[in-house]
């Protein structure tokens, strides 16, 4: 990659925490390089180079722009490929312009992230019309939000520079698949990236597919990042992988508030417990994804050759000691909120589950619209109001 294009990109790409040098270009990815020495299997390898909510901020007064990247999606089971594209989504002064779909690149099958096969591919390259004849405009690209994307190469018929910085507050989310939203049909359709948009904020996504275990390496990039507003939204995976029981999720979630605490002691955080999902409301994971069902599903216990007891977690537990920290904590801790996941997407919205646990586009847009609204929201939004040196938020007051 040229040197000067090297150094545009380093310079216009937002909501990656990394920007890894590859043989063949560039590579973002949302999670900090340092972290990677502390990932148990490759899964969270995978979710943080995914692109959800990542984008390439430019100003120019071309006409045209055109993007050459190579994608890596990953595809359960037998899905055919052409059912789950990278689509590279594309504003202008802030305004959708459009959305351009590829099946071009590499691609992982498995259900398993064990034992994934590498499908090879070809770059994509991507021309955008965005016909400015001169004038000069803030273009954004929005990278896949079901990719990694290895970037070759940006080129146009006049001049890019890096958009300027703009001054909103910046919104720091870490969440599970269901903030990750791969589901999602295009990059805008991800639930903290349109909610982003709605309430005019600055979004880094830490939404990793099956990967929010409150491992506390997030913890502390979350601390050590900017951000004037946290939000976290766990509780899923931990029960879908029974990866934790009553006893040491409550000391797990303290100690994640905690080590945020230290590095930002007042920033406003909004706790957001799981959504709606039926099969796991009063029954104990782990879930393993059924092929030829294409959905999740609760295995029984005894045969998975785990115990069931009354430690074991479900959602409504979950949700029942989320509130009940918030509000243990809330005696010294006026800036942390409770959020129900419920609702944002309850029982009665079941029917936009894909898989029996994520939901589909309608449902993301869904979940945006109802974070945007909730009175929780915005009371979370309004307690930087009492930190007068803090960026104001200017709700409701168009789309970014």
């Amino acid at each position: 990659m040229r040197e000067g294009i090297a150094a545009l990109l380093h310079s216009s790409i937002r909501g990656a925490l990394t920007i890894r040098t590859t043989a063949a270009g560039l590579m973002p990815a949302r999670l900090p390089e340092w972290t990677r020495s502390q990932f148990d299997g490759p899964m969270l390898a995978l979710a943080s180079e995914q692109c959800s909510g990542v984008r390439i901020a430019l100003s120019t007064a071309a006409r045209w722009i055109e993007l050459e990247f190579t994608s890596t999606r990953l595809i359960l089971g037998n899905t055919p490929q052409e059912m789950v594209p990278a689509v590279l989504g594309v504003t202008i002064d802030g305004r959708p312009h459009s959305a351009e779909t590829s099946i071009d690149g590499r691609y992982r099958r498995g259900t398993n992230p064990n034992d994934l096969t590498l499908v090879p591919g070809r770059p994509t390259i991507a021309r955008v019309d965005v016909g400015a004849g001169g004038r000069e405009q803030d273009i954004t690209l929005w990278l896949p939000n079901n990719a990694s994307v290895e970037i070759h190469d940006i080129r146009a018929d006049a001049q890019l520079l890096p958009a300027p910085q703009p001054d909103v507050p910046k919104w720091l989310h870490h969440g599970s698949s269901i903030s990750h939203c791969a589901e999602a049909d295009t990059p805008f359709g991800v639930w903290p990236v349109a909610a982003s948009r709605e309430l005019g904020l600055e979004i880094t996504s830490l939404g990793l597919g099956s990967s929010a275990h409150l491992d506390q390496f997030v913890a502390r990039t979350l601390r050590d990042n900017d951000a004037d507003l946290i939000s976290l939204k766990v509780g899923i995976n931990i029960v879908g992988a029974d990866s934790l029981k009553r006893r040491t999720f409550v000391s797990a979630l303290h100690g994640f508030l905690d080590t945020i605490r230290e590095g930002k002691p007042d920033t406003p955080i909004l706790l957001i417990s799981p959504i709606t999902c039926p099969m796991l409301e009063d029954t104990a994971g782990p879930v393993e994804y059924d092929d030829g069902q294409q959905r999740y599903l609760a295995t029984r216990r005894a045969e998975a050759g785990v115990p069931y007891t009354d430690d074991a977690l479900t959602l409504r537990a979950v949700r029942a000691l989320m509130s009940s920290i918030v509000e243990q904590r809330s005696e010294r801790d006026g800036n942390l909120v409770y959020l129900d996941g419920t609702a944002l997407f309850g029982p009665d919205d079941v029917d936009d589950l894909l898989d029996g646990i994520h939901p589909n586009s309608a449902g993301y847009r869904r979940i945006a619209a109802r974070f945007v609204q909730s009175s929780v929201v915005v009371d979370w939004c309004s307690a930087r109001l009492r930190h007068p040196t803090r960026r104001p938020i200017a709700l409701q007051q168009g789309k970014r």
